[in-house]
């Protein structure tokens, strides 16, 4: 989440106002707002889990596990 997502200022400048900052106050953006904005046509579900900050969830920041998550998306048919 942008909790904990730290970035460079030259990642933040490719996504205008979705910049935030880290727990720690470090340059963060607000990847899933950004996502959720580009798909405002569809019906979007999402986890509001970070995976730094939850145990249940893999994360390479927080424990450099080599584990990874996956994401699931589709698009009907119909």
């Amino acid at each position: 989440g942008p909790c904990c997502y730290e970035v460079g200022p030259e990642v933040t400048m490719l996504f205008p106002g979705y910049e935030s900052r880290t727990r720690w106050g470090t340059d963060s953006v607000d990847i899933p707002g950004v996502i959720h904005s580009q798909l405002a046509a569809l019906e979007v579900w999402r986890s509001d889990e970070c995976t730094y900050t939850s145990e249940r969830l893999f994360s390479w920041r927080r424990d450099a596990t080599e584990e990874r998550q996956m994401a699931v998306a589709w698009l009907p048919t119909d």
